[in-house]
């Protein structure tokens, strides 16, 4: 299995890509982009991957290296799996985030609200939410169901 990992956070990301190669046999193959942009071209370009984990707030574009990334996208996840949807690409996607609420004002919602959307407006991709804390080991078991269920 060949899994495509859109995370901008390096410490969540290497959490992630050491328990996916230490505890999933069935994973060969781990890459790993930064930013939604970089997520996209990728998923584009290279339809080789059998499973996306994606992040649902990040940059929107990768950052220069000693540059901060100003453009900070809440809902890059969500963009992400429509821009998928428009061109017809069917890959299973976990969202893996370590928020509870996205967005602020009349665009706040829980990830238990976004999870029900993700499930009602892309059900064909969408495989579920992994609520990721460092200081917790439950997102382990709950990435495994999730990457498992689909072999």
């Amino acid at each position: 299995m060949k899994i495509l990992l859109i995370e901008d956070d390096d410490i969540k990301a290497a959490d992630i890509i050491n328990f996916l190669e230490k505890e999933i046999d069935e994973v060969s193959e781990i890459s790993r982009k930064n930013s939604w942009q970089s997520g996209l071209l990728e998923i584009l370009d290279n339809l080789i991957y059998d499973f996306i984990l994606l992040d649902m707030s990040m940059p929107r574009y990768d950052a220069e290296f000693g540059v901060t990334n100003e453009e900070f996208e809440p809902f890059a996840g969500l963009e992400l799996l429509k821009e998928m949807k428009r061109k017809k690409i069917s890959k299973s996607v976990c969202v893996i985030t370590a928020f509870d609420v996205f967005g602020k004002d009349e665009s706040k919602i829980t990830a238990e609200e976004l999870n029900i959307k993700l499930e009602q407006e892309f059900s064909g991709n969408y495989k579920g939410m992994v609520y990721f804390s460092r200081s917790l080991i439950n997102w382990k078991d709950d990435l495994k169901t999730i990457i498992l269920k689909e072999q």
